[in-house]
């Protein structure tokens, strides 16, 4: 333990507690929201509790982890229910110019669930380039490394004087 005096271990403790305090309180607020964007709830028989459950679920199942996440997949969840109503719709619909809106509406839905999905791919960290190399010459005076390189851009080193 350091040196510090107590009152600052314990306001830094606080804002961590705070921390993991807002981020239950932001979970719970996208659920909640989710749950009701996904339902029909002027149903006199529509349970919130129930519809946060399959939401929680949901969005345990896109494994959403953290604030924008979570946000990103209630978005995805809501406008894949959109679009599958949509569709849904068509497919019942004799008006021509109706049934050509509600097409529309339908691919324009999926490309945005699909950009939805690229994105929290993304997030979660999958989706990173690969390169491989095959082929290589090294001639006089040439140097190589030979292996698995992990890591991105290098600072230079700084000149001493």
């Amino acid at each position: 333990m350091t040196n510090q005096p107590k009152e600052v271990i314990t306001i830094a403790e606080q804002n961590i507690s705070n921390l993991g305090n807002a981020q239950k309180k932001l979970t719970r607020r996208v659920v909640r929201l989710n749950a009701l964007a996904c339902n029909n709830y002027h149903r006199e028989d529509f349970d919130i509790e129930l519809a946060m459950k399959k939401s929680q679920d949901e969005l345990t199942a896109l494994n959403a982890a953290g604030g924008l996440q979570e946000m990103l997949a209630a978005q995805m969840l809501s406008i894949h229910r959109l679009q599958q109503l949509s569709i849904a719709m068509v497919t019942e619909c004799d008006h021509p110019s109706f049934k050509q809106y509600l097409t529309n509406a339908s691919i324009k839905l999926a490309n945005t669930f699909t950009q939805q999905a690229n994105l929290l791919s993304r997030l979660q960290g999958n989706g990173g380039q690969k390169i491989i190399v095959e082929h290589l010459d090294i001639h006089d005076g040439g140097q190589a490394v030979v292996g698995h390189i992990t890591g991105g851009r290098t600072t230079p080193h700084k000149e001493e004087k």
